[in-house]
């Protein structure tokens, strides 16, 4: 998938090699949220394979949030893939929809190499419902906190999908 650019802020999607790939994990380890210093040790443990990415969003070159594409997330005993995770958006760019459109590009990323459905896996209530995900069950983590996974279709255009997308949407 090329990168986008909407609103002043650049999507790309990266592999572990890309050059963007350690400043990315630079800033993740000094993010604010706890999971980020996580995220960093494992783009640095090379843990990330075949067609997973981490997103990252810029503004004028600056990084100022990042996601990721992988194959599990930390929910056991569950077979579905391909999952969204790492949602962070720094502090002073919140409220701007970048989460969206990370997800959004995530969303056409994964649907462009063959998958009919984007996982996600969070304790947020409400947030996720607005960028076409809907709620399918609450599990335990591997560190045994309550958490919810997600779904979102990606068979676009279908009446299904444009009536979840439209219901997320709708809920502001």
């Amino acid at each position: 998938m090329k990168d986008s650019r909407a609103g002043g802020i650049e999507i790309r999607s990266l592999q572990q090699g890309d050059e963007l790939w350690p400043a990315v994990a630079a800033f993740a380890a000094g993010c604010s949220w706890r999971a980020g210093p996580y995220l960093a040790g494992l783009m640095r443990d090379g843990v990330f394979t075949d067609w997973e990415r981490v997103i990252v969003a810029l503004e004028q070159g600056a990084i100022v949030a990042f996601s990721t594409v992988t194959r599990r997330d930390f929910v056991p005993d569950v077979d579905y893939t391909p999952y969204a995770g790492f949602v962070f958006v720094s502090e002073a760019c919140r409220g701007r929809r970048i989460s969206e459109q990370m997800l959004a590009f995530a969303a056409e990323y994964v649907r462009g190499i063959g998958f009919a459905q984007l996982y996600l896996v969070s304790s947020e209530q409400g947030l996720y419902e607005r960028y076409g995900f809907r709620k399918m069950a609450d599990v335990q983590d591997i560190w045994g906190g309550e958490q919810q996974i997600f779904v979102r279709p990606l068979n676009l255009g279908t009446d299904e999908d444009v009536q979840l997308c439209s219901a997320g949407r709708d809920a502001r």
